[in-house]
């Protein structure tokens, strides 16, 4: 007897628990119509006009941004191999990283910049902004009103990580990929068949092609499935016959996903045992490599960090709704599309903190940002069915403000440093925002007996209090609902605008138009190519940075060319080395590629100290970045060379520095005048004799200190059917350490067969 009543007494409690857990009966699932599609249509146009609005003024770009835009021009140029041939770099191996420069590459296939650049901003952004489509054809299905599935799709789409919209990286095409996976399953969960079946699959390959991190979500839909029947499609047979009941139905019902993942099981093990080369998980993860899990309390650190600004980004109380309902959800099932809905969103959540322990544990936000769909449904959903009441249920009622207090306590235990550098705004978005915003204008309270972060604690615990209240009143459930979802888009919009506003303003805006970066491709015809000529300075890594900035917005340059040594020259993928030699008399660049698939232009430095000349002519100098475009004169030929001087056009005292003027230069009528300047720097009495010789004449000439000698020196006449070549001396008797400057050489034509010596000071006034 006392057995029976104990045995009694614990039924009623976990009855109890689970009625007090136990969100109200929700409305069953709802079909799509015209009007839904139309919705979510507007939804995305809307949002992705904003950050449309903020991409196409980015001026500036990441490191790898350029490898993803290099590799997509690639792509067009070398389809359709290059979908599975594209050159590896350490970030871009394994099976990931791909969609995104695949779909990338689609505006190069017919345009140049700056027009497939700003295509590719425009479609970046409708990218990202699309995760709000099947977000709500996701809340639509499971049976939330209009208003709740917009809710949910705004929350989702309008986040603060929407500053990656405007880069050329992975994330505008893989945070969508995560949502559809998420809606691919939830409904092959509720409706089994072969169609969806397939979809889900296909759903989950475009995710991991999109992000390596994304290949966590293999579990999720195996997972899922074994939890929505056991609990949900089984609930009614005895726990102890449910689990041979699971696999017979996962056999009956989902025989293409068994046949994938057997499949895929039976691969991954024949790798592992070394029968099928390149064949395994790390094959498919590539760099990244799999997750080693660390010590249980360095993981509780690592989730803490990214679920803190995770619940920033979101809106804060976005999780303090949706919290309590998927619990009470997981742990008393009404619906069989909630219990799918909550089932998906957990395993989706779980997914992405595992991943992210292996890719960049307390690392950029982007990496984290992926649950933030989960969040945004449940919360929705959350709303959706208490707003089915009168009022809100004590019940639930308690479990907001426990969550409410779950929610301040992860906030509190990390920390939120100040900002850096601009680009804070694109790699911590929300944990800049919460700092520069929330915490400055609670210390604008001038509450000095409060610390500012225990005034933000206060007001989100006083917001949470203040929805309970007013939903507690009955009638007033619907209205709080309203209020608090106003104040949650309110929230999240303000982090997206305000973070687009200043990284797009102090970090990535700015500077010369589109047109004006793409000062190569504006000036080329369509059908010409264009090389990049790595000499001199240009061969060094203080012009690195220019020749990235030149070969990602012009998508002309398809070579890089250089003598004996490539230097620092990018040599993407896409671009074509030339080993160049200068043949002596004619001038002739040896290995220069000649017929109609080879380079009529060329990009040189715009230096004055260049060690090489090029006969031609220069098209224009660009005002953004020190090059100049060059159009060649067939066959492609040097004017002249100066050796003796370093990159910078500095000669030793007392050595030569030697010009060579070869026949291209010479030929034509009328004199021809070699031209060039040295320039002494400032702080000396003495005079700095130098000697100029070509060929058996000498000219002595005296510089002062800060002056500058414009020499413009006679060469012989070329004779018709002469092959000599002209070579011209400068030396200069510097003071002890010091050196001058040989810059601005070039051969022109001259009226008169005297040495011409202009002096000025120097630099000019």
């Amino acid at each position: 007897m006392v057995a029976e009543a104990r045995q009694a007494a614990l039924t009623r409690a976990r009855v109890l628990v689970a009625r007090w857990l136990s969100p109200p009966v929700a409305a069953p699932a709802r079909p799509l119509t015209a009007v839904d599609w139309s919705l979510a249509g507007l939804l995305v146009a809307v949002i992705a006009s904003v950050y449309v609005s903020y991409a196409l003024s980015v001026g500036s770009f990441q490191l790898d941004e350029l490898h993803y835009m290099v590799l997509a021009r690639y792509i067009p140029a070398h389809f359709p191999s290059a979908l599975w041939t594209i050159p590896g770099y350490g970030w871009l191996d394994g099976i990931g990283q791909r969609l995104d420069v695949y779909l990338l590459a689609i505006p190069f296939a017919f345009f140049r910049d700056p027009a497939a650049f700003q295509l590719d901003h425009v479609l970046q952004c409708v990218m990202f902004a699309g995760t709000a489509f099947p977000v709500f054809l996701l809340a639509r299905r499971v049976g939330l009103g209009r208003l709740a599935a917009a809710l949910a799709a705004i929350l989702a789409a309008v986040v603060p990580w929407a500053t990656t919209a405007t880069s050329f990286l992975a994330e505008p095409t893989s945070y969508p990929a995560y949502a559809w996976v998420l809606y691919t399953t939830w409904r092959t969960l509720r409706a089994p068949s072969w169609g969806r079946d397939a979809l889900a699959v296909v759903a989950l390959v475009a995710a991991i092609l999109a992000r390596t991190q994304l290949l966590a979500l293999i579990v999720v839909l195996p997972l899922a499935l074994v939890w929505h029947e056991w609990s949900w499609e089984l609930r009614d047979q005895a726990r102890r016959r449910r689990a041979p009941q699971v696999a017979l139905r996962l056999w009956s019902r989902h025989r293409l996903l068994c046949v994938v993942y057997g499949a895929g099981l039976l691969l991954l093990l024949a790798g592992a045992v070394g029968l099928l080369s390149d064949v395994g998980m790390s094959g498919l993860t590539g760099h990244y490599g799999l997750p080693t899990l660390p010590p249980l309390w360095k993981q509780i650190t690592f989730y803490r960090y990214d679920l803190s600004r995770l619940i920033v980004g979101t809106g804060i109380l976005t999780v303090a709704l949706g919290l309590p309902w998927t619990v009470a959800t997981l742990a008393r099932p009404r619906d069989g599309g909630r219990h799918a809905l909550a089932v998906v969103c957990t395993l989706g959540l779980v997914a992405i903190l595992v991943a992210l322990i292996s890719v960049a544990p307390n690392g950029d936000e982007r990496y984290a940002m992926y649950p933030a769909v989960a969040f945004a449904l449940a919360a929705a959903a959350a709303l959706h069915d208490w707003s089915m009441a009168p009022r809100i249920t004590w019940r639930a009622a308690g479990a907001v403000l426990a969550s409410t207090f779950v929610v301040v306590a992860l906030i509190a235990s990390v920390g939120w440093p100040p900002l850096n550098n601009p680009y804070d705004w694109f790699t911590y978005p929300a944990a800049t925002f919460y700092q520069r915003v929330l915490l400055n204008h609670a210390s604008d309270a001038h509450l000095s007996f409060l610390a500012e972060s225990t005034i933000v604690y206060a007001a989100i615990v006083i917001c949470a209090a203040a929805f309970v209240l007013l939903a507690r009143r009955p009638g007033w459930m619907r209205p709080a609902a309203c209020l608090i979802a106003i104040g949650l888009v309110t929230v999240c919009a303000t982090e997206a605008v305000y973070n687009l506003h200043k990284y797009v303003g102090s970090a990535a805006g700015g500077g010369p138009s589109a047109s004006v970066r793409a000062f190569v491709d504006t000036a080329v015809p369509g059908d010409q190519s264009v090389a990049a000529l790595g000499i001199t300075l240009g061969a060094t890594d203080e012009y690195l940075g220019i020749w990235n900035a030149a070969e990602f917005w012009n998508s002309s340059i398809k070579w890089d060319a250089y003598f004996g040594d490539p230097g620092l020259l990018p040599r993407q993928p896409g671009t074509t080395p030339i080993d160049l030699a200068v043949a002596s008399p004619s001038g002739r660049l040896q290995g220069w590629p000649s017929g109609p698939g080879g380079p009529r232009y060329v990009l040189v430095p715009a230096q004055g100290t260049n060690s090489t000349g090029l006969l031609g002519q220069t098209l224009l100098t660009s005002p953004w970045v020190p090059l100049e475009l060059v159009k060649l004169i067939p066959p492609a030929r040097a004017a002249w060379t100066v050796a003796g001087t370093d990159v910078n056009g500095n000669l030793a005292s007392g050595s030569p520095a030697t010009a060579t003027v070869y026949a291209g230069a010479l030929a034509g009528l009328g004199q021809r005048c070699a031209t060039f300047s040295l320039i002494t720097p400032p702080g000396f009495t003495v005079p700095w004799p130098y000697t100029v010789r070509v060929g058996s004449r000498s000219y002595h000439r005296r510089l002062q200190a800060s002056q500058r000698a414009a020499l413009s020196v006679p060469l012989p006449v070329l004779r018709a059917g002469a092959a000599a070549i002209d070579r011209l001396e400068v030396t200069v008797k510097a003071p002890s350490g010091q050196t001058a400057l040989l810059a601005f050489f070039n051969v022109t034509g001259c009226s008169s067969d005297r040495v011409a010596v202009q002096t000025s000071p120097w630099p000019p006034s």
